[in-house]
This record gives structure tokens, sequence and C-alpha cells, in this order.
């Protein structure tokens, strides 16, 4: 149980006065409730994000009162030059129906291609799906062991989805592939290396005519 507790914001508050103060402003909504003006911990919210990310749910309680309600971080607004977090907005969905949703990718294990000289090439982080509130996974995982050769590569449909989550990008989509070092490094620098000699002879006749 992931729990965070909440202030409710009061409207002469400004968001720079409540910042100042370590909090953070946000606003809770979803389909079957109004907009709420919240505030939360700075240090409190930043341990549960690590922990709860945007897909698992949080058990946010009132000050003062014993019952919570089941959320989601829906958005994190962030400094543009700090990086620190300014505004969260939180999510009540309705449980029995479906959302759509980003869940990071975890890559586990190793790809043996890459013990031969192979790249490994990230194309997906995260992958868009369609799932019931309560069966969202906290990630996705993508087992790297497949990846044997040079041009090896998985695409989403090479993936397990949990029971209940449904991709919505194209199964033929690429998530990781190895790509081979060198090929196109070596021809090109090869070709450099031939320009300078011919530039060099070229330059050593120019001197010789000069002498003559």
């Amino acid at each position: 149980m992931i729990k965070l507790v909440a202030k409710i914001r009061k409207k002469e508050e400004s968001p720079k006065e409540i910042r100042q103060s370590g909090f953070c402003p946000a606003i809770l909504y979803g389909p079957k409730r109004e907009n709420l003006l919240l505030k939360v911990p700075q240090k409190d919210f930043s341990l549960v994000l690590k922990e709860a990310g945007t897909t698992q749910f949080v058990d946010l309680f009132f000050e003062g009162e014993k019952e919570s309600l089941s959320v989601l971080i829906k958005d994190v607004s962030r400094h543009y030059l700090t990086g620190k977090i300014i505004h969260v907005d939180f999510y009540q969905p309705d449980l029995t129906k479906t959302i759509e949703t980003l869940v990071p990718l975890e890559f586990v294990g190793s790809a043996p291609a890459e013990r031969k000289g192979g790249v490994l090439i990230k194309t997906l982080k995260e992958i868009e799906v369609e799932s019931l509130p309560k069966k969202l996974p906290k990630s996705i995982s993508v087992d790297l062991s497949s990846l044997t050769e040079f041009d090896s590569k998985i695409l989403v449909k090479d993936i397990k989805f949990p029971e209940g989550v449904k991709p919505l990008i194209s199964l033929e989509t690429v998530i990781v592939s190895i790509g081979e070092v060198g090929k196109e490094e070596v021809i090109e620098e090869g070709v450099k290396e031939e320009v300078g000699r011919i530039e060099k002879e070229t330059a050593g006749s120019e001197e010789e005519k000069k002498e003559e």
C-alpha cells in the first residue's frame, strides 16, 4: 500500500506560497468527481512518485480523515531549469472502465550479441497500453537474451503482456534491436585516409613543379 496525505488547498493560497512552505500544488479530478485543489508535501510526494510511478495506485488521504481514495499520478510538471516538481495531477478513475496510459519497459538480462561487438539500440522506453485501472502493471519486462545475432530485434508482438493489458501500438513496432558496429565507420575512415593520401601526393607534385 502506497500512502500519501494531502491537504485541501485554500483559494487564496498562491502556488509560490505553497512551494515556499514545502508543499507542492496539486489537483484531483476524475470522471465521477468534481475537481479538487490540493497540496502535498514535496518530500513525501517525491518518494511516492519513485515507488508508484504513473501506473500504480496511491492511497490518498486527506489530513484528519481515515478514509482514502485510490488515485493515479496522472501528470507531474517540473521547472524547466531546476527540474523541481512544481505541480501534480491526481486522477481518480472509474475502476469499471479501461484507461489508456504509458507503462515503462524494464529491460532484463543481457544480449549475447553485445559480446560479439553488437550495439544495443532501445527504440522504446515505455509503451502505451489499455487496461482496467487495477490491472495496470508497474512495468513490462523485455528479456534481452533472445538477441543473439547482429540485426536481432524484439518487436511488440514478441512481448508477453499481463492478462487484461493490451498494447495500443502496432505489433510490428521494434522495441529493441542489435546494430553492428564499425562497418560504416570503417568504410568512411578508409575513404578519408584515401582522400588524405591523394591530397598529400597532389601537394607534393605541386611543390615539385614550383621547384622546377
